[in-house]
């Protein structure tokens, strides 16, 4: 793991200490929409919750019927009973996955911009049917309440972001509507 890969796990690590970090999951926010879009009561039965946090989010998928997989690369956000795995995102471990779908909410705007390539990839690469991507389009003010640093490493507009899942893989990328606060997307293969 590189220096950067463990700078950013110990900040989280850290991050994650804070009640008031942990107060808003957005992945759980985003749970139904993204069951319905990607048709997972249809097309599948694995799905991979990248970044998953808390894995609130991961839970609900799980008790909706799906066979889950927690995904973070900090052990010590994990709050519920899910299979869980740590990894950095950009270097994940070639055992992980695949999955039919790939849910990552509110994570990659946390990745530092010179991964955010290989974080696209490595989800495509590890997914069979659909992909749901929530993404924040703004800096965030916790990381400097917290532990004094910013945690949105990669604040870009949703164009921006639509460029980037259209170059990561061969799948259909659509936005979704969202606020102007942040972006959704599918992208199915």
């Amino acid at each position: 793991m590189s220096d950067l890969a463990d700078r950013e796990r110990e900040k989280y690590e850290r991050v994650w200490t804070f009640p008031s970090y942990r107060r808003v999951s957005p992945g759980e926010q985003e749970v139904g929409k993204a069951f319905y879009v990607m048709e997972c009561a249809k097309l599948g039965r694995s799905l991979i919750d990248y970044g998953a946090g808390p894995g609130r989010a991961t839970y609900h998928f799980q008790t909706m019927g799906l066979d889950v997989l927690a995904v973070d690369h900090a052990a010590n956000a994990l709050e519920t009973e899910v299979p869980f795995r740590q990894a950095c995102l950009w270097d994940m471990p070639g055992d992980l996955g695949p999955s039919d779908f790939a849910f990552c909410c509110d994570v990659m705007e946390h990745i530092p911009p010179e991964k955010v390539d290989a974080v696209l990839a490595g989800i495509a690469a590890r997914t069979k049917v659909a992909a749901f991507f929530r993404i924040a389009l703004h800096p965030d003010a916790m990381g400097a309440r917290t532990i004094g640093e910013p945690l949105h490493l990669t604040v870009q507009p949703a164009e921006w972001w639509l460029e980037r899942l259209l170059a990561a893989a061969e799948w259909a990328v659509t936005p979704l509507e969202s606020p102007s606060n942040y972006a959704l997307f599918i992208c199915t293969f």
